[in-house]
Parts: C-alpha cells; structure tokens; sequence
C-alpha cells in the first residue's frame, strides 16, 4: 500500500504536471490555429471574400470611381471581420494563459484537497452521531 501511495504521488507531481503543460501547450497552440491568427494578420486589409471590381477605364470615370467605392468598402468589410477574429482569438488565448496557473495549483494541491474533503466528512459524519 506504502509503494502505491509513493508511486501515485511521484506520478502526479512528475509526470503527470509534464503532461499537464503539454495539454495546456497544445490548447494555446490549437486556439491560435483555430483563430487562424498568423493568416489574418497577413491578410487584414484584403478585401473581404476577396470580392473586388475589376473595371477601370479613364474614359468612364463614374464606374472607375464606382469599382474604387466598391473595392475600399470590402476591404473595409474584411479589416473589421479580421480585427473582431483576431481580438477575439486574443481573449481566447489570454483566458487560457490566466487560467494555466490555479489549473496548476489545484492539481499540485489536488492530493491534500481530497484526503481533507474526506477527513472533513468523516469527521461531520462522526460528530453529528
């Protein structure tokens, strides 16, 4: 029973917490891929869909300036899609990094909140006969 107790915990504070990282490490890295972030600060100003007007001619000035309308409106579009996205894979990402650390505490203390919980009941039990 001693060498169960001594293995189980040396797994939880050694192994265990290594995987822990690792899970919350590819947390952040799924949630920055997910948000496609790296992409869409490449693109922020394309045009939104990539809908755009082809048409420019200096004889007929109204459909140049028309296209040109058309044009900066959808880039206008996708810049404020992009930037929504982006902030929001940023709060995404810093929600999981704020939260990493009490998500470590609670598993290191994890084994003293358990037999607490348990000693807290028994006595309860015990001093309501």
């Amino acid at each position: 029973m001693v060498f169960l107790i001594r293995d189980y915990l040396r797994w939880h504070y050694t192994a265990a917490v290594r995987e822990l990282l690792g899970i919350l490490g590819n947390l952040l890295w799924f949630f920055a891929h997910l948000f496609s972030l790296r992409l869409l600060l490449a693109t922020l100003f394309s045009p939104f869909y990539r809908i755009h007007e082809d048409y420019f001619s200096v004889a007929d000035i109204e459909k140049t300036l028309a296209s040109i309308a058309a044009n900066l409106v959808s880039r206008v579009v996708g810049f404020l899609l992009r930037i929504i996205v982006i902030a929001l894979g940023i709060i995404t990402e810093g929600v999981l990094i704020v939260l990493i650390l009490p998500i470590l505490l609670v598993w290191i203390f994890l084994p003293a909140i358990i037999i607490g919980s348990l000693g807290l009941g028994i006595f309860g039990l015990l001093h309501n006969l």
